[in-house]
């Protein structure tokens, strides 16, 4: 029905503009018809033009936990186990991936398109897993039968006063005692929040292709940021020169993002 609707809005301003042409402007029958054809063509195309959306602009984002206070406080390692880890992240194979050494990293190429630097791959949607097997004994991952605790992190919807709902990145872990809580594979009970970032905060790149983010303005979401424990990094003329990241703090995870 829409296209109906514009199919005879454009034949009108073409009767109107050829109208016009033949009658004031004196052109000949089939010169009006040809301008006029050319104007409301031209016309629609503006138009059309104003109403398009601004382009996605893909950013980068680069996660990186504060291992040494999360492990320390959900107590998965002593600081003794905690210097060990250390040697080991920084021992292991240059070309093994490993999210205690190197977090995790995505460039967000469009709503529904990421792209994963750490594992060189394409996918639909923000919900990743990573084990954690430093935090096993030799034993245990030569074994196969103990769990790794894994680093997530998701894209959820964050219920907020009054019923509304704000798109949010939630980074956490899911340890072997958390997963007792799991009635079944892939629920949320086993999931240990750490970390919960409003996704608006990624509005300049988003152009309004969110609905939910683009309701909140910038005071609030300074607001939201501050709530949830967020403090940006301290940035200067020259970053901005240099096209440095952004960075933004939490007592568990450092967040880096910016254009590409």
């Amino acid at each position: 029905m829409t296209r109906i609707y514009e199919a005879l809005k454009e034949l009108a301003l073409i009767a109107l503009a050829y109208y016009v042409f033949w009658r004031y402007v004196r052109f000949t029958e089939i010169q009006a018809a040809i301008l006029a054809v050319i104007t409301g063509t031209l016309i629609f195309l503006v138009a059309a033009a104003r109403k398009a959306p601004t382009p996605f602009e893909p950013f980068y984002i680069r996660i990186a936990p504060d291992w040494y206070r999360i492990l320390r406080d959900q107590g998965l390692a002593d600081d003794e186990r905690l210097k060990s880890l250390n040697s080991t992240g920084n021992d292991n194979t240059k070309h093994a991936y490993s999210v205690l050494r190197d977090g995790i990293t995505v460039t967000v190429l469009g709503p529904e398109l990421y792209y994963s630097h750490n594992h060189m791959s394409f996918f639909s949607k923000l919900d990743l897993s990573e084990p954690i097997p430093e935090l096993q004994t030799a034993e245990e991952r030569q074994g196969g039968l103990s769990f790794a605790p894994r680093l997530y992190v998701k894209l959820i919807l964050e219920k907020r006063p009054k019923n509304s709902l704000i798109r949010c990145i939630q980074i956490g872990l899911v340890t072997a005692e958390s997963l007792k809580k799991s009635f079944h594979i892939g629920d949320d009970r086993a999931n240990i929040p750490l970390a919960t970032l409003p996704h608006a905060i990624f509005n300049g790149y988003n152009n309004g292709c969110f609905a939910l983010d683009g309701k909140l303005k910038e005071a609030e979401i300074e607001r939201l940021l501050k709530e949830y424990g967020w403090e940006h990094g301290r940035r200067d003329d020259d970053d901005d020169a240099l096209n440095w990241p952004y960075e933004i703090n939490h007592k568990y995870v450092r967040v880096s993002y910016y254009g590409v």
